[in-house]
């Protein structure tokens, strides 16, 4: 299991573009998921759930 946490300070230069940066870090993580058949198979069949949480 791995954890991944996104801590800045309100007033640090990256926080206006912390939207941004939220979304390419999904956007690298979701494509790992894919590249992989047997992680892919998995998220597809549930993992999804189970790593976001939901």
């Amino acid at each position: 299991m791995r954890e991944v946490v996104l801590a800045w300070h309100t007033d640090a230069p990256v926080a206006q573009e912390i939207d941004d940066l939220c979304e390419q870090v999904a956007t690298g993580y979701l494509k790992l998921v894919e590249e992989s058949e047997v992680y892919a198979r998995w998220w597809r069949d549930g993992g999804e759930r189970f790593a976001l949480g939901s």
